[in-house]
């Protein structure tokens, strides 16, 4: 899940953008944009850029074992073969 600080700054950058602009109530609309912000993103199931590397390479690695795995069961499977024909 994205960490309270991600959020934070993602409000943090929108009100940059919105503070020049010297709109009436800014404040409540910071903290309109931070409750918006918080829903939206905890419905999304966003992961943090660190946790998806992590199940990337677990993924990478779990690939690597299965194509080991059928290198293995084709040469298995040849050498039953062909002795089943002998």
């Amino acid at each position: 899940m994205l960490k309270s600080e991600m959020i934070s700054e993602f409000t943090r950058q929108i009100s940059d953008k919105l503070s020049g602009a010297g709109l009436p109530g800014e404040a409540e609309m910071k903290s309109q944009v931070q409750r918006v912000a918080e829903s939206v993103f905890s419905k999304l199931n966003l992961v943090t850029r660190e946790e998806f590397d992590i199940q990337n390479e677990v993924l990478l690695r779990t690939r690597s074992k299965v194509e080991s795995l059928e290198q293995q069961v084709k040469a298995l499977e040849e050498i039953v073969k062909t002795l089943s024909e002998q």
